[in-house]
């Protein structure tokens, strides 16, 4: 099966002085998905109103991230994932959500909820549910590394 990734990063203030909590998630998906992804995660976000801008064209890199998150205590979301083939080769989609003061602040769990609704994975969505076998978390663990070096996206 080839596969593609989705890249999440999620930033949340916590209730400890000067606390945080950074998340990464790279998430192996069929490459099935690819040129819907977009339009998914759009519907996603639209229905749990959390408003995302295309940030595609204002990142040419990740380090390039923090330039648009202009108060550094602000929550963020930021997600990555392949969209088009165009002549060049693979295209990225990047969106970012940054809360605002009035914001309910983003669910500690939104990359998953969204992965698992995109898989019909449901009952994946609280990750202290998906235990399994270390030997066959270390398989997976190694075909997904094995994929990614094959893989003609960068992330």
């Amino acid at each position: 099966m080839k596969e593609d990734y989705i890249f999440f990063e999620r930033f949340i203030k916590t209730t400890r002085a000067n606390g945080m909590h950074l998340n990464l998630q790279l998430i192996g998906v069929s490459s099935k998905f690819s040129t819907t992804l977009k339009d998914r995660f759009e519907k996603f976000v639209s229905k749990r109103k959390i408003q995302v801008r295309d940030v595609t064209k204002l990142t040419p890199d990740f380090s390039s991230l923090k330039q648009l998150i202009s108060d550094r205590e602000s929550e963020y979301f930021y997600v990555e994932f392949p969209d088009l083939r165009t002549a060049k080769g693979r295209s990225k989609c990047k969106m970012l959500h940054v809360s605002g003061q009035n914001d309910r602040g983003i669910a500690p769990q939104i990359g998953r909820e969204f992965v698992c609704g995109l898989l019909d994975l449901y009952d994946r969505i609280n990750w202290r549910r998906c235990t399994m076998e270390n030997e066959h978390e270390e398989k997976l663990t190694l075909a997904l590394k094995e994929n990614m070096l094959k893989s003609s996206v960068n992330f």
